[in-house]
């Protein structure tokens, strides 16, 4: 099993690489978009009619991906009320618990989510100024669900590992 799960975390690894690298390409094809739209309606004085359309098909991408690379790194927000008052046992059972969740959220949500996106309704349509169909924006949904039932899987691997203790970081000398 230790061989699985050290081969996903691999891949895990390779995957949320991947995810940050498009997330920081599409948030500098945001904010050039932005910049452009400004520009050309205030400085110009003829707008970018379809900048506001990319800008939130852009922003949904980098909100959904985003949330994924969180879960990935253990950096949602959260309130640490109980995990903050429990140790040793009840404490991993609450992470396994949590881990356990947010792998099941993500697949019923996934699984929804992708019957939707392919139904024909949502396939047909298109963007209002943007020659692009709406499922192109839609399909963030689905594939930050896949991203976050295999970080989640690897999360919650990573905690049987462990015994629900982090792993301790070395600290390099400057």
């Amino acid at each position: 099993m230790e061989k699985r799960a050290n081969m996903l975390t691999r891949v895990s690894d390779v995957i949320e690489t991947i995810t940050v690298w498009i997330n920081v390409a599409i948030i500098a094809v945001l904010a050039v978009n932005l910049v452009a739209a400004v520009v050309f309606r205030y400085f110009l004085n003829s707008p970018i009619y379809w900048a506001d359309e990319l800008s939130l098909i852009l922003f949904a991408w980098i909100t959904f991906l985003g949330g994924s690379i969180g879960l990935k790194r253990s950096m949602m927000a959260s309130v640490t009320l109980l995990e903050d008052r429990l140790k040793g046992t009840p404490l991993f059972i609450l992470r396994l618990v949590s881990q356990i969740s947010i792998v099941l959220f993500g697949a019923v949500v996934g699984v929804y989510s992708w019957k939707w996106l392919t139904s024909e309704g949502v396939l047909n349509q298109m963007a209002t100024t943007l020659p692009v169909p709406l499922w192109v924006t839609f399909a963030a949904l689905p594939v930050s669900m896949v991203l976050i039932v295999l970080f989640g899987i690897d999360n919650l691997l990573k905690l049987l590992q462990t015994g629900g203790t982090p792993p301790v970081k070395e600290e390099t000398a400057p």
